[in-house]
């Protein structure tokens, strides 16, 4: 009994430390990748969980089914999100002279990843003021965010 524990543990301890390594690799790589603002991108990826949790719950307030469909599609946007920033990412670094360029990718994700949670909450029925909904979408098609929507 004693050897089998040990076993077990042993075998816990190398497949941990095994993780722990790839995971310190992975997010190297990433970092290297995306820039250090990975402050913004976790935001961002906070927005797309948000977006997928409104949906779920649009689902159940609406009655309908719920499908693996909606993860297959959120893991192929965040798949398209992270391989768009890594492109802009990239861009900058041969560039340097178009920081501006990722600042508006991640606003317009950021803002489309709004919209899209504010259109799953009032389809699940909760009221979003008029206005949030004209202004967003007025950034979105000319770029402009002005207090006149």
């Amino acid at each position: 009994m004693l050897d089998t524990t040990k076993a077990l543990w042993t075998s816990a301890k190398e497949g941990f430390f095994l993780k722990g390594i790839t995971s310190a690799g992975l997010i190297t790589i990433l970092i290297k990748l995306f820039g250090d603002n990975y402050i913004i991108y976790e935001a961002l990826m906070i927005l797309v969980i948000i977006d997928f949790l409104t949906g779920i719950i649009c689902s159940f307030r609406n009655g309908k089914k719920i499908t693996s469909f909606g993860m297959t599609r959120t893991i192929k946007k965040v798949m398209l999100y992270a391989f768009f920033m890594i492109s802009v990412h990239q861009l900058y670094r041969i560039t340097l002279y178009l920081n501006w360029i990722q600042i508006f990718a991640i606003t317009f994700l950021a803002i489309t990843e709004l919209l899209s949670i504010i259109e799953n909450l009032s389809r699940a029925g909760i009221l979003i003021p008029k206005w949030v909904t004209k202004r967003l979408t007025k950034y979105i098609e000319t770029g402009e965010f002005n207090s006149r929507a």
